[in-house]
């Protein structure tokens, strides 16, 4: 309908129920993650009802939702928490900077933010909010009811709290410091992830043992082989 930014990957049109996909991105995020993002932008559009959400909710969502996490973004938003860059959210409620740079800021916080408030009050805060916005309360309205916080002291939590994450980044020497040890981190996130699939099987494996092994305590072998279903009788099939 309209000229997308040029750095967009995708752009959605809830009130038309339209949403584009560029497959020849060469960014971060791939194909089905920018679909399922703007998929995310139509069917939040449809649960809101006519309440406008402020887009930083939405575009937090919208990443959450299509599982977006790369370093690039972590090291955007610890250098915007570091040097004063971060974006007041009274400027992401109803508007979004056109230039790329100032862009990727406030897709990291926004993502970054809808992640703290599911930290801090629990998985279901979220549907909650989304709820209350839909039977007809303003976004500050719905967060406030789902989680007992203004958005002004919620907003200043978590900016401290980001603050705090990064504040070891310039102890350690700087930007190639940071990008060894993000990758070492990611590296030890694999590996963590192998072990644990690794033990969820050995888990599951010890499981399936201890099962046929009450089975084969239940079930005594027939000895004369009698079998414990009759074949099947002619006729046309049930139809349900």
């Amino acid at each position: 309908p309209r000229e997308p930014p040029t750095w967009a990957a995708g752009t959605a049109w809830p009130e038309r129920n339209l949403l584009f996909v560029s497959l020849d991105s060469h960014g971060q995020k791939t194909p089905r993650q920018v679909f399922v993002h703007e998929l995310a932008h139509v069917v939040l559009h449809w649960s809101y009802g006519e309440e406008e959400p402020p887009r930083w909710l939405e575009e937090g969502l919208a990443q959450v939702v299509a599982g977006e996490l790369d370093l690039q973004t972590q090291a955007i938003l610890s250098r915007a928490a570091l040097g004063s860059g971060l974006i007041p959210l009274s400027s992401l409620t109803t508007g979004w900077p056109a230039e790329p740079g100032r862009a990727r800021v406030a897709y990291a916080q926004s993502r970054d933010l809808v992640l703290f408030l599911r930290a801090r009050h629990g998985d279901a805060v979220l549907g909650e909010i989304v709820r209350g916005m839909a039977s007809g309360l303003d976004a500050d309205q719905a967060i406030v009811a789902s989680t007992g916080v203004p958005m002004e002291e919620l907003e200043a939590a978590w900016s401290s709290r980001l603050r705090r994450r990064y504040a070891w980044l310039p102890v350690l020497g700087g930007s190639g410091t940071f990008w060894s040890l993000a990758a070492f981190l990611m590296v030890l996130g694999w590996a963590r992830r192998r072990r644990q699939k690794r033990r969820k099987l050995r888990e599951m494996g010890q499981q399936e043992a201890v099962i046929d092994a009450i089975r084969r305590d239940a079930w005594d072998p027939d000895p004369e082989h009698t079998p414990l279903w009759s074949e099947p009788r002619k006729g046309p099939p049930t139809v349900h």
